[in-house]
């Protein structure tokens, strides 16, 4: 499944940087961006060498298998010899020549790789088994032990046509390389076609105005989790960022208006939101507080304009999260204007502390069950919202307003099954 995604990445970059290359071919265009053909004809041959060595990875895990199954079943056949019991069928025990290879194979990797024990104080080198060549691909260093080409026909037309091997046009395949190391290989290669085009323009554009926000905790970073949004048709910016780093008692809502950014000080307007479960009564401003009651917040974004996707954290012991839309609109009058000089500390602290969820209406907020999640990704143009779990390894995808839609459909087409009218809820979960 890893190398099932890993290969539509990099088949998803090959397509944007071939694109890109059309783009640095058009001088009269894009040579004032500082866009070059040959840095995108570089970074394209190392995606091509990404997915030469993700397929090179899929062979090992291909023919590892091959062999564990054929030394376990060989295995199997021995033991019941060796211990007199009943002999098992005659098409289990009925080795093939093309299976005694493959154990053959398996065996003669045990103690052929010899690793540097980190544990030992001398850096003394001990014989360990390397489970099917296959670890050395996720080590960022050098492979031990590289795949054989003695038998790859491509590779023998390259090696006898040195002239072919070096045209543009060839994907390289780096033998040495690990997995790991060919991933950074790509990821510099890609740096490098943005970074002379950063530099040209940065000259292009200068800063107007900056409004700085002082740390909210001591030692800690100015702020944490910062998303933005530029609403042009109310001439406004919308930022909203956490108070510490995740878990989070709370965030802060800052609305500043662009069409003051020359003047000398700018209005802006803030207010600091935190939310505690439901039925346990709205808070109103600026009361305390206990923190153990209060939801922690671990991730937020703008799902639009006027609506803001914010993650919670339930207790400990729940191991859940909560999903919410704060509307915008909500906070209107509650935030707290100041006027603030350019390059002076906004006060942060002095904005006013409101219970989110007073300004909710009942059942706003939705319980995402066994999931600990701990990151947030949103769009309101797909109308979808996507979780990520602490374990970094399974994520949720919600359908949002698929309700509302349904409903719709209902009302133009009466053949509609009476099974999709049963489906409740904002929010329809895939995993």
């Amino acid at each position: 499944m890893v190398l099932k995604h890993l290969c539509s990445v990099g088949q998803d970059l090959s397509y944007h940087l071939a694109e890109l290359r059309g783009m640095a071919c058009f001088l009269d265009r894009y040579q004032v961006l500082g866009l070059k053909e040959e840095t995108v004809e570089a970074a394209l041959s190392a995606a091509g060498a990404f997915l030469v060595k993700a397929t090179e990875v899929q062979q090992v895990i291909d023919s590892s298998m091959k062999n564990y199954k054929a030394f376990f079943r060989w295995l199997y056949v021995a033991i019941i010899r060796l211990t007199d019991e009943r002999g098992p069928s005659s098409e289990l025990s009925k080795v093939t020549q093309q299976e005694v290879a493959y154990v053959a194979e398996f065996l003669y990797s045990f103690d052929t790789v010899m690793l540097k024990d980190a544990r030992s104080p001398l850096g003394v080198y001990k014989p360990r088994f390397n489970l099917e060549r296959l670890g050395q691909y996720l080590e960022d260093e050098d492979l031990t032990m590289p795949p054989s080409t003695e038998n790859n026909m491509w590779a023998k037309f390259l090696s006898e046509n040195p002239r072919l091997a070096e045209h543009p046009t060839i994907i390289n395949h780096y033998k040495n390389m690990s997995l790991v190391q060919q991933h950074k290989h790509l990821k510099t290669a890609i740096k490098l076609v943005f970074s002379q085009p950063e530099h040209w323009m940065e000259g292009l554009f200068s800063v107007a105005c900056m409004v700085m926000f002082p740390s909210v905790y001591s030692g800690g970073p100015m702020v944490s989790h910062p998303t933005h949004l530029n609403v042009s048709k109310e001439n406004k910016l919308m930022l909203t960022f956490l108070e510490t780093s995740p878990p989070s008692r709370g965030l802060y809502l800052i609305e500043i208006p662009i069409d003051e950014i020359t003047n000398v000080n700018i209005l802006v307007k803030c207010v600091y939101l935190y939310f505690m479960p439901s039925g346990e009564g709205t808070v109103g401003k600026n009361d305390e507080v206990s923190a153990g009651t209060v939801l922690k917040v671990r991730d937020v974004a703008f799902y639009q304009p006027d609506m803001l996707s914010v993650l919670l954290e339930q207790s400990p012991e729940n191991r859940s999260a909560t999903f919410l839309q704060f509307p915008t609109i909500a906070a209107k009058n509650i935030f707290r204007s100041s006027r603030v000089d350019v390059m002076e500390m906004f006060p942060l602290k002095e904005a006013p502390q409101v219970e989110g969820g007073s300004l909710l209406e009942t059942g706003a907020m939705r319980t995402i069950d066994n999931m600990m999640a701990v990151r947030l990704a949103v769009s309101g143009t797909r109308k979808v919202a996507v979780v990520l779990a602490e374990s970094r390894r399974k994520v949720r995808l919600f359908e949002m307003e698929a309700e509302e839609e349904e409903e719709e459909e209902e009302g133009m087409d009466t053949t509609v099954s009476s099974l999709e009218g049963n489906k409740t809820g904002d929010i329809n979960e895939d995993e």
